[in-house]
Formats: C-alpha cells, sequence, structure tokens
C-alpha cells in the first residue's frame, strides 16, 4: 500500500518536511539499512538489515510496526531510498 493511500496528505506534507530535517550525518549510520521513522517523520525508531528484524525490533520496543515510515536508505545517497508507510 503507497503513503499516499495510508496517512491523509496533510500528514504526508508533515512527515515529509519533518523527515527532510534530518542530515547526512544523522542518517549516515544507517547506511543500506531499512529504517523506520516517527509517523509525523521527527524520529528514527529503528534499523535493521532486513524487514523482518525491523519488525521485530519494533516489537520489541512496544512500537506498532503498521503506524511508522520505513525507508531504505542506501550508501550512495544517505538519503530517501524507498519511503512510505507501512500498513
Amino acid at each position: 500500500m503507497s503513503a499516499s493511500q495510508t496517512r491523509a496528505p496533510s500528514e504526508l506534507d508533515e512527515y515529509e518536511r519533518n523527515r527532510q530535517q534530518f542530515t547526512a550525518a544523522q542518517v549516515g549510520p544507517y547506511q543500506n539499512q531499512w529504517v523506520a521513522f516517527s509517523p509525523d517523520g521527527k524520529r528514527i525508531i529503528a534499523a535493521a538489515l532486513t524487514l523482518l528484524e525491523l519488525d521485530r525490533r519494533l516489537v520489541g520496543l512496544g512500537e506498532n510496526p503498521e503506524q511508522v515510515g520505513l525507508e531504505l536508505l542506501m550508501a550512495d545517497d544517505c538519503s530517501m531510498g524507498g519511503a512510505g508507510f507501512s500498513g
């Protein structure tokens, strides 16, 4: 399901605005990993090499994996490699 199908446009705008505030230095440690961002895009909740492991980490932290922003951060650009809201 795409991000636009699971979140209202205003929520997506907020997520994207907040997500863009992260610097390359802040996301650098997460290169080549799946990263779960808070629904508002203001914080990184967890990261892992696979979606399965990320899901396990989120559940272990008491987070709902269906309520986070998921991105694959690639080493070549340390930016949004693939984005969307889970669910």
